[in-house]
């Protein structure tokens, strides 16, 4: 130590260094990095140490080749506290596209307290999981005339509806023996489908199996791969053997009559065949007794006549009709069939009924004769019972019979009803009963069978469409020929690639199976030439109609345009620039998505040394017309000539490939002349910046190099004007010149910087590639400072004028709490020695008197207001703008008012770190309104002279504004109340001494609403939109405010929650809010009040046009929470109110009790004596 300084102690300090470990290293874990499709990835993230707390790291997932709704990609890893490692899946999802995918995934933005190393990313290849397809039948054999079900199966299902053709290839069956159908339809997340073989029955006598095989179509919708089995045999049971079929199949009859019988061959001969009919007790006589049956007739029924001729005896008796078969077909040949016959005697009574059976189709008709078989003595009545089956009559419902027409037989018509199902009804017995003389009791019965006629099909209207590719779409009507069992989906499908069909599935109902249903149809385009007929297969399921089809033709004229062509063209870059993009362009705009592949090839460039190989996919979105491919160039230090590799294109989608290959010219940098620009700066008021770009050597042919503008702190259109362009530097020549255009926007006393970028557009090698631009103003000291603040002072004053005049126009009341704020600023601190200003002191009071006149009201009336604003850049402005306003007006009863306003504001503040700045401002303000019962309207000028002080400069200050507003209530009930309004503020400010000139504007619109839910609860609202301009922030903001009262008067009982603020503006710094509570018991001077009011950051008062007081102002960095509590008991005097009160606020900064005592002689008087004692948390 010096000789004249002693060592004291202490003498030494220990000073502790406390370690901060260096951020963990994190890496990527992917695995595996190849899955088939349906399967998962593991992502994960492994720490190189274990933290004390998790980790969230967001993951990236990007496309290669692979589409959007190809995987599913996780958002984020967490390695939980005191772990090493966390991963989550990457899932991939199944589709029908036949080729693999691939995509990468790698980590986003890593958080501070971990580092990434290694690859910040891994490629996953999703490889195709092609689903196969498999045919089965439900029975290798089956009789004529049945069905064969042929199942189409998949081994993933389809996200789409999918059809597959069918083939039927005869074998020993001839392909009239069944019908194929053509397709079978696997819906949308279905496995499989299904549809019918009919086998027909032909009625021949032939082999008795005769096969056929089905099998997969030979060209499969894409994606599909044939699996095993593809094929299956099908046999085909003859149920045709030769014979003779006779109806009925016996027969009576009586003596003295006849009746007559069918003989027909149940299957086709191979020659004519002649049946000899024989009967050897002579009882009855065959007309004919023989029959012949050709190969053209052979299933016609020929009918033969049975007659009785009479005799001695009483006895039934019964014979036997031999028919023998006569053919030189073998099948037939000696074949034999026997009808019985029974003869009645003519002597006993009976009825005569031909025929005894009696088969009748919907909505048809049948008839069958009653005769007697003896002469009665007496008229003869004989009844039908009734047919249980409803849809079945008989008419007559009796015959009468007399001894003159016993033998004449009398027809009964049997009538059947059309019903909706498609199902033949139960054989029903018609009995008949006779009554008089000797025949009563005498009974017969007819058998009647009811065919039905209704199919069960699907009918289409009209059964084809004739449509213009991308044309009007046409329509066509689904319904059901007969009503199903139950729900029945009817399923369109085919050519998906040329129509749209919506909707794709109809269902129909018990209840609607016969309402026709209305389908769409709209042709698409192609890239052909050609006209198309396309088949729509409807296939019904459910409701017994399983296997059901119909076919609808639609037919598309091709339009006519040339056809959609994609075509990649020719590009070189150098290898500084690391990359080159290739222009890909289709030759005109597609109506739906178009893409194709891409694949780079080697050529003398060499992949993975020259460049880096790619293959992928381009994907045009509907009316788009050119994309890019772009592809890494790797740079060495080898000086060796151009290199070559070419791009091809494939497997276009939509579209047809005109020109697929491309060349890619890689030229070596080491050889080129080099390019480098250099920063600049320029000022504002020049209105350009000059940026000279150099070459190292002049060319031997034209060098062209491309140049952009970015944006940093100076943004584009607002601080300079964006240029973008390609410079060309002709042989010889070493340096050109970019300028950019600047913009003088009067706003801003800091720098501003953009920069300006090249890029190597030939064979150049860039030094020096971005230029940093910084825009300065010449003024940009004290000059530039004043003219920021007079335009914020400016716009605040009138801001206040606006917002008195507008509560003015709102309320007629006086009120005032100066005493409170003054309290309130000791206990925020903001000043220990304060003396506050009129203004500040009447910032939110409001005073009214008005006097009524024979022709309207006089009004005269005040106002104080307080506003802190805030300037940020690179200097922090701040300012307390105070003002006292004073008005008087006359108000008419048709609605107008006019008055005068005068007011004086004055402002104190600083420019950090710079100095301080103040101004005041006096003004004489004219304004007119108009208020009408559901709309208003305002209008104010003004102009005033003050003086500004801003650093070391001084001024007079002379300042105009405009300002008009509207306001329209839009509705007004018992239950809510909507009103809009809107406001425009313009203003000027001057300050002639130092040239200074500056404007602002301000425009607001917005919508405040209020729902009155009861007496008690009333919740309000509103919502501003601002936009602010000229010398000061510019930009969009957001205004919210809002909240809900609560009054229950019986319980004297108050309660209000409320917030507020800006909450958003486009202007930096330039935001606030407010949240606040309150909760009183008691109201009005006299008796019991207790209030508890919670509040978080500046408060205001209901809606957001009240104006800032000093009582809600917070000091910046202030906006905490507080909690002011507090009790008042009012006595009534003879003359006013005498009130104690006593309360409590607890801030951030420490608690302030309050004790006092208020005295109101009169509604618009009050004295308040107030006792402080503040206790800050950092006190010692």
């Amino acid at each position: 130590l010096p000789p004249e300084v002693e060592r004291g102690s202490p003498a030494s300090e220990r000073i502790t260094i406390v370690d901060v470990p260096p951020p963990a290293g994190v890496r990527l874990v992917v695995d595996p990095v190849s899955v088939t499709e349906g399967e998962s990835v593991q992502v994960g993230a492994r720490l190189a140490r274990a933290l004390n707390a998790p980790v969230r790291i967001p993951l990236v997932c990007e496309s290669i080749t692979a589409e959007s709704g190809d995987y599913v990609c996780p958002r984020a890893v967490v390695i939980a506290a005191k772990e090493r490692f966390g991963s989550v899946d990457l899932g991939t999802v199944v589709d029908m596209d036949p080729d693999d995918e691939e995509l990468t995934v790698g980590f986003g933005a890593v958080p501070s307290a971990v580092t990434a190393e290694g690859p910040l990313e891994a490629t996953v290849t999703i490889q195709d999981a092609t689903p196969v397809v498999t045919l089965s039948v439900s029975q290798a054999s089956a009789e004529e005339g049945d069905r064969v079900r042929v199942m189409v199966a998949l081994s993933v299902a389809p996200s789409d509806p999918v059809s597959v053709a069918l083939v039927c290839t005869p074998a020993t069956a001839d392909p009239v023996d069944y019908v194929c159908p053509r397709t079978v339809l696997i819906a949308a997340g279905a496995r499989s489908g299904s549809a019918d073989i009919k086998l027909v029955n032909d009625q021949m006598d032939e082999a008795s199996v005769e096969r056929f095989t089905v099998s997969l179509g030979a060209v499969l919708p894409s994606g599909l791969l044939r699996g095993t089995p593809f094929r299956q045999e099908v046999g085909i049971i003859d149920n045709d053997g030769a014979g003779i079929s006779l109806s009925p199949s016996s027969l009576t009859v009586r003596e003295g009559s006849w009746d007559e019988y069918t003989v027909r061959l149940s299957s086709e001969p191979a020659s004519s065949v002649i049946v000899q009919i024989a009967e050897s007790t002579g009882r009855v006589r065959l007309d004919p007794p023989l029959l012949t049956f050709m190969a053209s007739d052979w299933d016609n029924a020929q009918p033969v006549r049975v007659a009785a001729a009479r005799d001695e005896n009483t006895t039934p008796e019964s014979v036997s009709l031999t028919h023998t078969a006569i053919s030189a077909d073998p099948g037939y040949s000696g074949e034999l069939a026997v009808l019985p016959v029974e003869v009645l005697d003519a002597g006993a009574p009976g009825l005569v009924i031909q025929p005894l059976e009696l088969t009748v189709e919907e909505e048809g008709v049948g008839e069958f004769t009653v005769a007697l078989a003896t002469e009665p003595s007496a008229p003869v009545r004989v009844a039908m019972d009734a047919f249980t089956n409803p849809e079945l009559t008989r008419n007559p419902e009796a015959l009468t019979f007399t001894p003159l027409d016993w033998d004449r037989p009398q027809p009964v018509t049997v009538s059947a009803k059309e019903d909706a199902d498609a199902e033949d009804e139960a054989p029903e017995t018609l009995t008949l009963t006779a009554s008089g003389a000797e025949y009563s009791g005498q009974t017969g019965i007819v058998t009647v069978s009811v065919t039905d006629n209704d199919e069960k099909k699907i009918v289409l209207s009209p059964s084809s469409l004739d449509l213009t590719e991308g044309g009007v779409a046409g329509t066509y009507t689904v319904a059901l020929a007969a009503a199903p069992e139950s729900s029945t989906t009817v399923t369109i499908a085919g050519a998906a690639e040329k129509v749209r069909v919506t909707p794709a599935s109809l269902v129909f109902g018990s209840s609607d199976w016969n309402i026709p249903r209305t389908v769409t149809v709209q042709a698409l385009d192609d890239s052909d030439h050609e006209d198309e007929t396309v088949e729509l297969v409807h296939v019904a399921s459910g409701g017994g109609y399983d296997g059901v089809r119909a076919t609808l033709t639609v037919r598309i004229t091709d339009k006519g345009e040339d056809p959609l062509t994609i075509s990649i063209y020719d590009a070189r870059g150098s290898e500084q620039a690391g990359e080159v993009d290739l222009r890909v362009a289709l030759s005109r705009p597609s109506a739906q998505p178009v893409t194709v592949l891409y694949t780079a090839v080697a050529g003398t460039a060499t992949a993975g040394s020259d460049y880096v190989d790619s293959r992928g996919i381009v994907i045009f979105e509907p009316g788009s017309r050119s994309g890019k491919i772009r592809m890494e160039i790797l740079q060495d230090e080898i000086v060796e000539a151009e290199e070559t590799f070419t791009v091809e294109l494939s497997r276009a989608r939509n579209a047809e490939i005109e020109r697929s290959v491309a060349r890619v010219t890689i030229v070596d940098h080491d050889r080129a002349p080099r390019v480098w620009i250099a920063d600049e700066v320029g000022y504002e008021e020049e209105g350009r910046i000059r940026f000279t770009v150099h070459l190292s050597r002049p060319g031997r042919q034209s060098i062209a190099v491309g140049y952009r503008t970015e944006n940093g702190t100076a943004t584009a259109g607002e601080d300079y004007v964006a240029v973008r362009g390609v410079l060309m530097f002709a042989p010889g020549e070493v340096e050109q010149e970019i300028v950019v255009e600047l913009l003088a926007d009067g706003a801003d006393w800091a720098d501003k910087t953009f920069s300006v970028h090249l890029q190597s557009v030939g064979e150049v090698r860039m030094e020096k590639a971005v230029a940093r631009a910084t825009i300065r103003e010449k003024d940009s000291g004290p000059v530039s400072v004043m003219k920021a603040y007079t335009a914020r002072f400016v716009r605040t004053s009138t801001g206040q004028i606006v917002e008195a005049l507008r509560q003015r126009l709102r309320s007629e009341g006086s009120s005032c709490s100066a005493g409170q704020r003054a309290a309130l600023m000791q206990v925020w601190g903001v000043a220990t020695d304060w003396t506050p200003s009129p203004g500040e002191l009447l910032a939110g009071c409001r005073i009214a008197q008005q006097q009524p006149t024979g022709r309207g009201v006089v009004r005269v009336w005040g106002q104080g207001a307080f506003t802190r604003f805030h300037g940020r850049g690179e200097r922090t402005m701040q300012s307390d703008v105070t003002a006292a306003m004073l008005a008087a007006d006359h108000h008419w009863a048709s609605g107008w008012l006019a008055g005068v306003l005068v007011a004086h504001s004055r402002a104190d503040g600083a420019v950090d770190p710079l100095g301080t700045a103040r101004a005041h401002l006096t003004g004489l303000v004219p304004y007119v309104s108009i208020q009408k019962t559901d709309w208003g309207a305002w209008m104010a000028l003004g102009y005033g002279r003050g003086r500004a002080e801003v650093l070391d400069l001084q001024g007079d200050l002379a300042s105009a504004f405009g300002a008009a507003g509207v306001r329209s209530v839009w509705a007004s009930n018992s239950l809510m109340g909507l009103t809009a309004h809107a406001d425009v503020l313009v203003a000027g400010a001057d300050v002639d001494e130092h040239a200074v000139s500056a404007q602002v504007y301000r425009v607001r619109a917005g919508l405040e609403a209020d729902v009155r839910v009861s007496p008690v609860i009333r919740p309000y609202a509103e919502v501003n939109v601002r936009q602010d301009g000229g010398s000061a922030e510019t930009g969009t903001g957001l205004e919210l405010g809002g909240g809900v009262r609560l009054a229950y008067p019986a319980w004297r009982l108050k309660a209000e929650v409320r917030t507020q603020g800006i909450v958003i503006h486009s202007a930096d710094g330039f935001t606030e809010w407010g949240l606040s509570g309150l909760v009183q018991l008691g109201d009005g001077p006299e008796g019991l009040m207790v209030s508890v009011r919670p509040a978080w950051g500046p408060q205001h008062s209901g809606m957001l046009h009240h104006p800032q007081t000093i009582q809600e102002v917070t000091p910046t960095g202030a906006n905490l929470h507080r909690m002011d509590m507090e009790t008042a008991y009012g006595v009534p005097l003879k003359q006013g109110v005498l009130r104690s009160v006593m309360g409590t606020t607890r801030l951030a900064t420490g608690t302030l009790y309050r004790l006092g005592t208020e005295l109101r002689p009169d509604k618009q008087v009050s004295l308040s004596v107030i006792g402080l004692l503040h206790i800050h948390t950092d006190a010692p």
